[in-house]
């Protein structure tokens, strides 16, 4: 590890003796072979855990537990209200899988319908324009007896 990473750990865990053997033993070679992160240790042992040895606990005053009982207790009931409604509607819920499924039934047909409805709107605008194009007496031009008597027969050839 480099000193960085064994600093931090000295600051988070190290001095409150929170860390597994293994690491506990790692980090006090570390500090053997390293001055840098002695000095370090020895300057956050100071500052950190020092000031606090010698501090008497403080009492809570009773209003202030009674206000942190009370703001429980109503997180707990706004929790239960929800759990309880939960477990009196469990009939509704759906199992995972027909959920799934029946979300991609759903988006088959409504793609289905859509491209239905597009190829529906499609169609009546080529038969309109046809049927336009049949109405036209512009559309038929009868020339010299050639066989070819519309001027679309003719443009092709």
């Amino acid at each position: 590890m480099n000193c960085e990473r064994i600093q931090e750990l000295i600051l988070t865990d190290y001095l409150d003796d929170q860390l597994n053997p293994d690491q506990k033993n790692h980090i006090d070679q570390h500090l053997a072979q390293c001055p840098v992160c002695l000095d370090f240790t020895a300057a956050a042992r100071k500052t950190v855990v020092e000031p606090f040895l010698h501090s008497k606990e403080l009492e809570p005053s009773s209003s202030v537990w009674s206000g942190i009982k009370e703001s429980i207790l109503a997180q707990e009931e706004r929790t239960n209200v929800f759990v309880s409604w939960w477990k009196k509607n469990q009939s509704l819920a759906l199992p995972r899988p027909a959920m799934a499924f029946a979300g991609a039934l759903v988006f088959v047909f409504l793609v289905g319908g859509l491209n239905h409805f597009k190829h529906s709107a499609q169609k009546a605008t080529n038969n309109e324009y046809w049927e336009s194009l049949a109405e036209t007496p512009m559309a038929l031009s009868f020339n010299d007896g050639d066989g070819f008597e519309t001027t679309v027969e003719q443009y092709f050839l």
